[in-house]
């Protein structure tokens, strides 16, 4: 026996997987995650980079991801970060994308976690993705990089003080 159900309406239009994935690939977290009830998640295998975030002063986990999922757009967002095992979530950063200051040919997954040491590589690590903050974006040095992730940072404090 099949019983119908009515669609569920948001903001006029209904809720559907395709409007989903769309507001997640343009880096609309915030977007998903109301029409999904909770927030948007990755969980991956933390791997070895090229170190050069923990060279300009911000050390990053770089996720490789359990399943195949679909990942937010390019860009840098305000996330919460949970470690295998961990109970309370961890305020981070995470970068998703080319790395175009360094000509970068792979896109990557990287997670700077806000006050924390420590190696990571090997362990299980979850993203709950709260806010975008802005678009991957080529700088002209690693120095005004360096300087854009600080401010990144900042806001993500910010965004996340009521989070955590």
């Amino acid at each position: 026996e099949v019983e119908a159900v009515p669609l569920v309406m948001l903001a006029g239009s209904p809720v559907s997987s395709t409007r989903i994935r769309t507001a997640l690939s343009e880096g609309r977290v915030a977007d998903a995650a109301h029409l999904l009830g909770r927030r948007y998640a990755l969980a991956g295998t933390v791997v070895t980079g090229d170190r050069r975030g923990r060279e300009l002063g911000y050390p990053t986990a770089n996720l490789r991801l359990h399943e195949d999922r679909v990942v937010p757009g390019d860009g840098v967002y305000a996330v919460l970060a949970r470690l295998a095992g961990g109970e309370a979530p961890l305020p981070a950063a995470m970068s998703i994308g080319m790395r175009p200051t360094f000509d970068g040919q792979l896109r990557t997954l990287e997670v700077h976690l806000l006050d924390w040491t420590g190696d990571l590589v090997g362990q299980s690590l979850e993203v709950e993705f709260v806010d975008w903050l802005r678009p991957e974006l080529r700088f002209e040095n690693p120095e005004a990089l360096v300087a854009a992730m600080g401010r990144d940072v900042a806001e993500t404090r910010l965004r996340l003080a009521e989070e955590t």
